[in-house]
This record gives C-alpha cells, structure tokens and sequence, in this order.
C-alpha cells in the first residue's frame, strides 16, 4: 500500500514505464461502463484495432481448420423450400447420411434450403450460384420454372449416365429426363416443398455419383 502511495506522489516525469502502466491500469479499472468504453477509444483505438484484427484472424483459422476437418458426403440444395421445416430438413440430413453409410465422425450431409426462384435479385444470384459450377452442390430439387431455366443452360446431368445399369429401377419416375421426387412418399411426407412437379436433378459437375444413388434409393426403397 505505502509502495503504491509513493508511486501515485511521485512526479509524472520521474515515473518509470512499470509505474506508468500500473497507474493507467489503476485509472482502468477505476472507471465504469461508458466512461471506460469511451476512455479506451480515445487513448487506445489504436490498440483495440489490432486485438480486433487478431480476433478475427484467430476466428477464420478456427474457421478453416473446422472446415477441413469435415467430409461432405452429399450437398444438397433445395429451391423455394418452406423455411419453417428445419426439423424435417435435419432429419432428412440424418437419413440421407445414413443411407449413405457414413463412417466418419465428420461426415455429413449439407442441405442449402436459402435459394429462391423469385425475381428478387440477391436471391437470384444466389440461386445462380448454387447451381451453376461456382457452386458445391450435388443435386438440385427444384420447381418446373427453375428445371427448364437451368436444363436449358446444361446445368444438369443426364439421368442415364448418373445411374448407368440401376436406370431401370427408377424408369417409371423419370419422363423426358425428369426426375420427379414428388412422385416419392417420403418426399411429400417432409412437406419441405409445396409445389408439384418436384424435380431432382443432378449437377453436371457433381463427383459424388455412387452417393447420388444411394440418396435416390432412400426416397424410393
């Protein structure tokens, strides 16, 4: 106590640097809510920008070393999906991943319901992106208007080559290369779509064939 005393009645001249910092972390300390905040950003703006700056470095390498621990084994994206069936959509990841047949603790299943075919224009680029090759998507679920835009763009595989020799167990679902989900019990029980014809359509660029069957066969087994 007499040692802090001598310090607080010492010139400011003949302070130490120590000194110096143990009375301006006195000072801190001593001031309360906006008073404080408004203390620190005037005296050390400068020092809260670098922890900032630190935090969200720190934030995005937690960020990708999460996401390079995560092995997606199917990315879906569903368009115009009604928002409010988030629990019939996380049980659809969780079926789907284990008809797949995951091993893997961080394996998954990812199910994009945030595209829109409405004519606003960030949901269109979103939509654009998600399907288009910019995207990392592997099937597509979709209305007829979204179907026939993209399918004339070459957006999507040919049901054939996707199922090659197991075609002909899903022949009667499929007309004029038309997928229609909707014609799947399990689909309509989700209720994640309102619309009808429901079209699932595969990516050109999609790697993930063998998964693409196994996700066909869940919703027609």
């Amino acid at each position: 106590m007499q040692m802090n005393k001598d310090i607080e009645n010492k010139h400011e001249s003949d302070l130490t640097k120590k000194e110096r910092y143990y009375l301006e972390i006195k000072k801190i300390k001593s001031l309360s809510g906006k008073k404080k905040i408004e203390y620190l950003w005037s005296y050390y703006r400068f020092v809260l920008a670098i922890l900032f700056v630190i935090l969200l470095i720190g934030i995005s390498i937690g960020t990708m070393y999460k996401n390079s621990q995560r092995n997606t084994l199917m990315s879906i994206v569903i368009v115009d999906a009604n928002q409010e069936k988030f629990e019939e959509v996380e049980e659809l990841k969780r079926n789907i991943l284990e008809s797949i047949g995951n091993r893997g603790k961080h394996d998954e299943v990812v199910i994009d319901i945030s595209a829109s075919s409405s004519d606003d224009s960030a949901a269109t680029i979103k939509t654009i992106i998600s399907i288009s090759s910019m995207g990392e998507n592997d099937i597509v679920i979709c209305n007829e208007e979204t179907y026939k835009k993209f399918k004339a763009q070459g957006a999507f595989a040919n049901w054939v080559d996707v199922l090659g020799e197991d075609y002909s167990k899903y022949e009667k679902y499929i007309y004029n290369d038309e997928f229609d989900l909707s014609l799947s019990d399990k689909w309509l029980k989700s209720e994640i779509t309102s619309y009808s014809p429901v079209y699932a359509c595969v990516l050109s660029k999609a790697s993930n064939k063998e998964n693409i069957k196994n996700v066909i066969e869940y919703f027609f087994n």
